[in-house]
Protein backbone atom coordinates (compact mmCIF):
# COMPACT_ATOMS: atom_id res chain seq x y z
CA UNK A 1 0.00 0.00 0.00
CA UNK A 2 1.23 3.37 -0.53
CA UNK A 3 2.62 5.60 1.80
CA UNK A 4 0.02 8.11 3.20
CA UNK A 5 -0.67 10.56 6.31
CA UNK A 6 -4.44 11.23 6.58
CA UNK A 7 -5.02 10.19 2.85
CA UNK A 8 -2.64 12.18 1.26
CA UNK A 9 0.45 10.38 -0.69
CA UNK A 10 4.05 11.67 1.15
CA UNK A 11 6.40 13.67 -0.17
CA UNK A 12 10.13 13.02 0.67
CA UNK A 13 11.95 15.83 -1.74
CA UNK A 14 13.45 19.29 -0.93
CA UNK A 15 11.99 21.61 -2.40
CA UNK A 16 14.39 24.73 -1.00
CA UNK A 17 16.92 23.03 -2.94
CA UNK A 18 18.52 24.86 -6.10
CA UNK A 19 17.66 23.30 -8.93
CA UNK A 20 17.47 24.29 -12.65
CA UNK A 21 14.93 26.51 -14.03
CA UNK A 22 11.85 25.15 -14.55
CA UNK A 23 12.37 21.79 -12.57
CA UNK A 24 9.79 22.69 -9.83
CA UNK A 25 6.92 23.99 -11.70
CA UNK A 26 7.11 20.44 -13.44
CA UNK A 27 7.60 18.22 -10.16
CA UNK A 28 4.68 20.09 -9.22
CA UNK A 29 2.51 19.73 -12.28
CA UNK A 30 3.26 16.22 -11.20
CA UNK A 31 2.28 16.22 -7.94
CA UNK A 32 -0.71 17.94 -8.27
CA UNK A 33 -2.23 15.33 -10.58
CA UNK A 34 -1.83 12.80 -8.13
CA UNK A 35 -3.32 14.86 -5.02
CA UNK A 36 -4.09 18.17 -3.97
CA UNK A 37 -2.54 18.33 -0.84
CA UNK A 38 0.37 15.96 0.25
CA UNK A 39 2.67 15.67 3.62
CA UNK A 40 6.05 16.73 3.59
CA UNK A 41 7.76 14.16 5.87
CA UNK A 42 10.42 16.35 6.76
CA UNK A 43 10.37 18.16 8.56
CA UNK A 44 6.74 18.11 9.00
CA UNK A 45 4.08 19.85 7.32
CA UNK A 46 1.04 20.03 4.55
CA UNK A 47 1.74 20.84 0.94
CA UNK A 48 -1.28 22.51 -0.82
CA UNK A 49 -0.65 22.49 -4.43
CA UNK A 50 -4.74 23.75 -6.04
CA UNK A 51 -5.26 27.00 -6.79
CA UNK A 52 -8.88 27.14 -5.07
CA UNK A 53 -7.61 25.18 -2.13
CA UNK A 54 -4.70 28.11 -1.66
CA UNK A 55 -6.78 31.13 -2.38
CA UNK A 56 -9.69 29.28 0.44
CA UNK A 57 -6.38 29.05 3.36
CA UNK A 58 -5.72 32.79 2.54
CA UNK A 59 -8.92 33.84 3.30
CA UNK A 60 -9.56 31.74 6.38
CA UNK A 61 -7.21 33.37 8.80
CA UNK A 62 -9.67 32.28 11.50
CA UNK A 63 -8.49 29.23 11.24
CA UNK A 64 -4.84 29.68 9.61
CA UNK A 65 -2.81 31.84 11.33
CA UNK A 66 0.16 34.69 10.07
CA UNK A 67 1.90 33.17 13.45
CA UNK A 68 4.64 31.79 11.07
CA UNK A 69 4.85 32.02 7.60
CA UNK A 70 7.74 30.04 6.99
CA UNK A 71 6.64 26.43 6.70
CA UNK A 72 9.82 24.54 8.11
CA UNK A 73 9.45 27.13 11.32
CA UNK A 74 6.24 26.44 13.32
CA UNK A 75 7.74 28.69 16.23
CA UNK A 76 10.21 31.29 14.65
CA UNK A 77 12.92 33.30 16.94
CA UNK A 78 11.81 36.31 14.64
CA UNK A 79 8.76 38.34 14.47
CA UNK A 80 7.81 40.16 11.03
CA UNK A 81 5.02 42.86 11.30
CA UNK A 82 3.05 42.91 9.94
CA UNK A 83 3.37 39.65 8.30
CA UNK A 84 3.47 37.78 11.67
CA UNK A 85 0.38 39.90 13.12
CA UNK A 86 -3.33 39.79 13.44
CA UNK A 87 -6.30 41.45 12.88
CA UNK A 88 -6.91 44.11 14.27
CA UNK A 89 -3.49 44.69 14.86
CA UNK A 90 -2.40 44.05 11.38
CA UNK A 91 -5.23 46.28 9.84
CA UNK A 92 -3.75 49.26 11.70
CA UNK A 93 0.45 48.19 10.82
CA UNK A 94 -0.76 48.08 6.78
CA UNK A 95 -2.58 51.63 7.68
CA UNK A 96 0.75 52.91 8.49
CA UNK A 97 3.11 51.20 6.30
CA UNK A 98 0.81 52.59 3.09
CA UNK A 99 2.19 56.14 3.92
CA UNK A 100 5.10 54.78 2.06
CA UNK A 101 3.50 51.53 -0.09
CA UNK A 102 0.02 52.28 -0.86
CA UNK A 103 -0.89 53.39 -4.59
CA UNK A 104 -0.50 57.26 -3.98
CA UNK A 105 2.62 57.01 -2.35
CA UNK A 106 4.24 54.73 -5.20
CA UNK A 107 2.59 57.16 -7.96
CA UNK A 108 4.91 59.77 -6.37
CA UNK A 109 7.98 58.07 -6.84
CA UNK A 110 7.78 56.62 -10.18
CA UNK A 111 9.40 59.73 -12.17
CA UNK A 112 12.50 58.72 -9.81
CA UNK A 113 12.00 54.77 -10.77
CA UNK A 114 12.06 56.08 -14.53
CA UNK A 115 15.14 57.83 -14.06
CA UNK A 116 16.81 55.49 -12.09
CA UNK A 117 16.23 52.63 -14.98
CA UNK A 118 17.37 54.45 -17.59
CA UNK A 119 20.27 55.59 -15.98
CA UNK A 120 21.65 52.29 -15.19
CA UNK A 121 20.16 50.52 -18.19
CA UNK A 122 22.46 53.16 -20.32
CA UNK A 123 25.39 52.70 -17.89
CA UNK A 124 25.49 49.48 -19.09
CA UNK A 125 24.48 49.56 -22.71
CA UNK A 126 28.40 49.69 -24.22
CA UNK A 127 28.92 46.86 -21.94
CA UNK A 128 27.51 44.42 -24.53
CA UNK A 129 26.48 42.17 -21.63
CA UNK A 130 25.64 41.96 -18.04
CA UNK A 131 25.03 39.59 -15.10
CA UNK A 132 21.56 41.05 -14.70
CA UNK A 133 20.18 40.22 -11.33
CA UNK A 134 24.01 41.70 -10.31
CA UNK A 135 23.94 45.05 -12.12
CA UNK A 136 20.34 45.71 -12.67
CA UNK A 137 17.93 43.71 -11.10
CA UNK A 138 19.58 43.75 -7.48
CA UNK A 139 20.28 47.19 -7.62
CA UNK A 140 17.29 49.38 -9.38
CA UNK A 141 14.23 48.12 -6.60
CA UNK A 142 16.95 48.34 -3.85
CA UNK A 143 17.52 52.25 -4.61
CA UNK A 144 14.01 52.93 -4.67
CA UNK A 145 13.28 51.13 -1.68
CA UNK A 146 15.73 53.56 -0.31
CA UNK A 147 14.71 56.39 -1.15
CA UNK A 148 10.97 55.48 -0.19
CA UNK A 149 12.22 55.49 3.33
CA UNK A 150 14.63 58.22 3.21
CA UNK A 151 17.76 56.58 2.83
CA UNK A 152 21.38 57.05 0.51
CA UNK A 153 20.89 54.74 -2.58
CA UNK A 154 24.80 54.33 -1.98
CA UNK A 155 23.41 51.70 1.07
CA UNK A 156 22.25 49.38 -1.83
CA UNK A 157 25.29 47.00 -1.84
CA UNK A 158 24.99 46.75 2.08
CA UNK A 159 21.27 46.09 1.55
CA UNK A 160 21.10 43.56 -1.23
CA UNK A 161 24.05 41.43 0.95
CA UNK A 162 21.77 41.28 3.83
CA UNK A 163 18.98 40.37 2.30
CA UNK A 164 20.65 37.28 0.51
CA UNK A 165 22.19 36.04 3.62
CA UNK A 166 19.04 36.25 5.30
CA UNK A 167 17.29 34.16 2.53
CA UNK A 168 20.48 31.77 1.89
CA UNK A 169 20.16 30.91 5.76
CA UNK A 170 16.46 30.09 5.64
CA UNK A 171 16.82 27.48 2.83
CA UNK A 172 20.14 26.31 3.61
CA UNK A 173 22.05 28.16 0.59
CA UNK A 174 25.71 28.72 -0.30
CA UNK A 175 27.01 27.57 3.35
CA UNK A 176 24.56 29.34 5.03
CA UNK A 177 22.82 28.47 8.07
CA UNK A 178 19.43 29.56 10.37
CA UNK A 179 22.17 31.40 12.26
CA UNK A 180 23.36 33.53 9.21
CA UNK A 181 19.63 34.70 8.85
CA UNK A 182 19.29 35.81 12.50
CA UNK A 183 22.91 37.20 12.00
CA UNK A 184 21.68 39.18 8.99
CA UNK A 185 18.08 40.23 10.48
CA UNK A 186 20.06 41.60 13.75
CA UNK A 187 22.57 43.61 11.61
CA UNK A 188 18.86 45.12 10.03
CA UNK A 189 18.22 45.71 13.72
CA UNK A 190 22.31 47.37 14.53
CA UNK A 191 21.13 50.00 11.13
CA UNK A 192 17.94 51.34 12.22
CA UNK A 193 18.44 50.97 16.26
CA UNK A 194 21.10 54.47 16.39
CA UNK A 195 18.31 55.99 13.65
CA UNK A 196 15.53 55.50 16.40
CA UNK A 197 17.78 56.90 18.85
CA UNK A 198 18.79 60.22 17.36
CA UNK A 199 15.22 60.85 16.04
CA UNK A 200 14.20 60.64 19.88
CA UNK A 201 16.90 62.91 20.83
CA UNK A 202 15.75 65.19 17.46
CA UNK A 203 12.74 64.28 16.03
CA UNK A 204 12.40 65.11 12.50
CA UNK A 205 9.71 66.19 10.25
CA UNK A 206 7.06 62.95 9.96
CA UNK A 207 6.40 64.43 6.45
CA UNK A 208 9.75 63.76 5.28
CA UNK A 209 11.25 61.14 7.38
CA UNK A 210 9.27 58.08 7.06
CA UNK A 211 11.00 56.30 10.41
CA UNK A 212 10.16 59.23 11.91
CA UNK A 213 6.65 58.93 10.90
CA UNK A 214 6.36 54.92 12.32
CA UNK A 215 7.78 55.92 15.07
CA UNK A 216 5.08 58.53 15.59
CA UNK A 217 2.17 55.96 14.95
CA UNK A 218 0.33 54.05 17.69
CA UNK A 219 -1.76 50.90 17.52
CA UNK A 220 -4.88 50.26 19.36
CA UNK A 221 -3.96 53.75 20.93
CA UNK A 222 -0.76 53.06 21.98
CA UNK A 223 2.80 54.25 20.82
CA UNK A 224 4.65 51.65 18.80
CA UNK A 225 7.97 50.34 20.58
CA UNK A 226 11.06 50.59 19.59
CA UNK A 227 11.11 46.83 19.22
CA UNK A 228 7.95 46.66 16.67
CA UNK A 229 9.59 49.70 14.73
CA UNK A 230 12.80 47.30 14.29
CA UNK A 231 10.49 44.61 13.45
CA UNK A 232 8.85 46.25 10.91
CA UNK A 233 11.98 47.38 9.03
CA UNK A 234 13.26 44.11 9.02
CA UNK A 235 10.40 42.78 7.30
CA UNK A 236 10.62 45.81 4.93
CA UNK A 237 14.20 45.04 3.80
CA UNK A 238 12.61 41.80 2.77
CA UNK A 239 10.15 42.57 1.22
CA UNK A 240 11.32 44.94 -0.74
CA UNK A 241 14.43 44.37 -2.02
CA UNK A 242 14.02 40.22 -2.74
CA UNK A 243 11.14 39.63 -4.29
CA UNK A 244 11.53 42.71 -7.13
CA UNK A 245 14.78 41.48 -8.13
CA UNK A 246 13.78 37.65 -8.35
CA UNK A 247 10.69 38.85 -10.20
CA UNK A 248 12.63 41.03 -12.61
CA UNK A 249 15.05 37.98 -13.36
CA UNK A 250 12.23 36.00 -14.68
CA UNK A 251 10.80 38.23 -16.76
CA UNK A 252 14.33 39.55 -17.77
CA UNK A 253 14.52 35.36 -18.66
CA UNK A 254 11.32 34.98 -20.44
CA UNK A 255 12.19 38.10 -23.07
CA UNK A 256 15.68 37.13 -23.11
CA UNK A 257 14.27 33.41 -24.58
CA UNK A 258 11.27 34.95 -26.63
CA UNK A 259 12.25 37.42 -28.74
CA UNK A 260 8.50 37.41 -30.12
CA UNK A 261 7.36 38.91 -27.12
CA UNK A 262 10.65 41.10 -26.41
CA UNK A 263 9.46 42.70 -29.72
CA UNK A 264 5.81 42.61 -29.24
CA UNK A 265 6.09 44.84 -25.89
CA UNK A 266 8.88 46.89 -27.82
CA UNK A 267 6.38 47.56 -30.44
CA UNK A 268 3.68 48.33 -28.33
CA UNK A 269 4.40 49.20 -25.15
CA UNK A 270 0.96 49.34 -23.96
CA UNK A 271 1.02 45.51 -23.38
CA UNK A 272 3.96 45.91 -20.86
CA UNK A 273 1.23 46.14 -17.80
CA UNK A 274 -0.86 43.06 -19.08
CA UNK A 275 2.98 41.19 -19.70
CA UNK A 276 4.09 41.77 -16.20
CA UNK A 277 0.77 39.86 -14.66
CA UNK A 278 1.49 37.17 -16.87
CA UNK A 279 4.83 36.79 -15.51
CA UNK A 280 3.86 37.48 -12.07
CA UNK A 281 1.39 34.52 -12.93
CA UNK A 282 3.89 32.35 -14.69
CA UNK A 283 6.55 32.78 -11.90
CA UNK A 284 5.62 33.78 -8.45
CA UNK A 285 7.95 33.05 -6.03
CA UNK A 286 6.37 32.63 -2.69
CA UNK A 287 5.60 29.67 -0.94
CA UNK A 288 4.03 30.91 1.91
CA UNK A 289 3.36 29.60 4.86
CA UNK A 290 0.36 29.51 7.67
CA UNK A 291 -0.20 27.58 10.92
CA UNK A 292 -3.36 25.49 11.84
CA UNK A 293 -5.04 27.54 14.70
CA UNK A 294 -7.34 24.28 15.66
CA UNK A 295 -7.98 20.63 14.25
CA UNK A 296 -9.43 20.81 11.19
CA UNK A 297 -10.69 18.42 8.30
CA UNK A 298 -9.66 20.55 4.96
CA UNK A 299 -11.19 18.73 1.96
CA UNK A 300 -10.84 15.75 4.05
CA UNK A 301 -7.49 15.87 5.17
CA UNK A 302 -6.90 15.56 9.05
CA UNK A 303 -4.95 19.04 9.49
CA UNK A 304 -3.75 19.69 13.43
CA UNK A 305 -3.20 22.66 15.74
CA UNK A 306 -0.07 23.65 15.70
CA UNK A 307 1.03 21.64 12.22
CA UNK A 308 2.44 24.62 9.34
CA UNK A 309 0.84 24.47 5.47
CA UNK A 310 2.84 25.76 2.96
CA UNK A 311 0.82 27.10 -0.24
CA UNK A 312 2.89 26.82 -3.41
CA UNK A 313 2.11 29.80 -5.48
CA UNK A 314 3.85 28.10 -8.60
CA UNK A 315 1.92 25.40 -8.25
CA UNK A 316 -1.60 27.24 -7.66
CA UNK A 317 -0.84 29.68 -10.70
CA UNK A 318 0.11 26.65 -12.96
CA UNK A 319 -3.34 24.80 -12.12
CA UNK A 320 -4.79 23.87 -15.34
CA UNK A 321 -8.46 23.66 -13.34
CA UNK A 322 -8.23 27.64 -12.74
CA UNK A 323 -6.11 28.76 -15.95
CA UNK A 324 -6.42 27.87 -19.22
CA UNK A 325 -3.17 26.44 -21.09
CA UNK A 326 -1.79 27.43 -17.04
CA UNK A 327 2.24 26.52 -19.08
CA UNK A 328 1.61 28.55 -21.17
CA UNK A 329 2.84 32.35 -20.94
CA UNK A 330 0.48 34.43 -22.75
CA UNK A 331 1.64 38.20 -22.55
CA UNK A 332 -1.83 39.29 -23.58
CA UNK A 333 -3.63 36.75 -21.38
CA UNK A 334 -7.48 38.38 -21.25
CA UNK A 335 -8.57 36.39 -17.21
CA UNK A 336 -5.83 37.03 -14.95
CA UNK A 337 -6.57 36.62 -11.38
CA UNK A 338 -3.75 34.94 -9.98
CA UNK A 339 -2.54 34.91 -6.65
CA UNK A 340 1.11 36.30 -6.94
CA UNK A 341 0.48 38.32 -4.30
CA UNK A 342 -1.75 35.89 -2.15
CA UNK A 343 -5.08 36.59 -1.14
CA UNK A 344 -7.01 37.67 1.90
CA UNK A 345 -6.27 40.21 4.77
CA UNK A 346 -2.58 39.33 4.44
CA UNK A 347 -2.51 39.98 0.54
CA UNK A 348 0.94 41.77 -0.52
CA UNK A 349 0.93 45.41 0.56
CA UNK A 350 3.94 45.67 -2.02
CA UNK A 351 2.24 44.81 -5.06
CA UNK A 352 1.42 48.68 -5.85
CA UNK A 353 5.16 49.04 -5.95
CA UNK A 354 5.91 45.72 -7.64
CA UNK A 355 3.79 46.54 -10.43
CA UNK A 356 5.51 50.05 -10.67
CA UNK A 357 8.58 48.70 -10.16
CA UNK A 358 8.27 46.25 -12.86
CA UNK A 359 6.87 47.80 -15.78
CA UNK A 360 9.08 51.17 -15.25
CA UNK A 361 11.85 48.51 -15.97
CA UNK A 362 10.54 47.07 -19.01
CA UNK A 363 9.83 49.88 -20.79
CA UNK A 364 12.50 51.99 -19.85
CA UNK A 365 15.60 49.23 -20.44
CA UNK A 366 13.86 48.12 -23.57
CA UNK A 367 14.13 52.14 -24.46
CA UNK A 368 17.86 51.74 -24.02
CA UNK A 369 19.01 47.71 -24.77
CA UNK A 370 16.05 46.34 -27.02
CA UNK A 371 17.45 43.23 -28.29
CA UNK A 372 19.46 40.67 -25.99
CA UNK A 373 20.07 37.06 -25.50
CA UNK A 374 21.31 34.81 -22.59
CA UNK A 375 24.70 34.12 -22.89
CA UNK A 376 24.81 30.69 -21.67
CA UNK A 377 22.84 28.08 -22.61
CA UNK A 378 19.06 27.93 -20.88
CA UNK A 379 20.12 24.83 -19.22
CA UNK A 380 23.16 26.00 -17.44
CA UNK A 381 20.19 29.48 -15.63
CA UNK A 382 19.75 27.76 -12.34
CA UNK A 383 17.19 28.71 -9.52
CA UNK A 384 16.38 28.50 -5.83
CA UNK A 385 13.53 27.12 -3.88
CA UNK A 386 11.75 27.93 -1.55
CA UNK A 387 11.39 31.80 -2.31
CA UNK A 388 11.72 31.11 -5.93
CA UNK A 389 15.00 33.57 -7.36
CA UNK A 390 17.11 32.66 -10.36
CA UNK A 391 21.14 32.14 -8.85
CA UNK A 392 22.34 34.16 -11.78
CA UNK A 393 20.83 35.63 -15.36
CA UNK A 394 23.66 36.56 -17.82
CA UNK A 395 23.01 38.04 -20.86
CA UNK A 396 24.62 39.59 -23.79
CA UNK A 397 23.52 41.54 -26.69
CA UNK A 398 25.26 43.90 -29.51
CA UNK A 399 26.89 47.08 -28.94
Amino acid sequence: MAESVSGCPVFHGNINLEQPTGTLIKEFKGMRAESPIFWNEDPGYWIVLKADYVREIFQNGAVFSSESITPNEPNPEFKWIPGNTEAPKHVEYRQILNKAFGPKAVEKFEPMAREYARSIAESLKDQGGCEFNEAFAGVFPVRIFLEMINYPWELQPKFARISDTIFNGIFGLDGCTMDDTLAAMKEIRDFFEPELAARHANPRDPDKDFLQFVMNSTIQGEPISDDDVLNMFNQLVLAGLDTVKSQLGYAFLHLATHPEDRQRIIDNPELIPSANEEFLRAYPLVMDGRKVREDINFHGVEMKAGQMVQLVLVSATHDEDAFENADEVIIDRAKNNHLAFGAGPHRCMGSHLTRMEMRVALEEWHKVIPNYELAVPLSEIRERGGQLSLRGLPLKWST
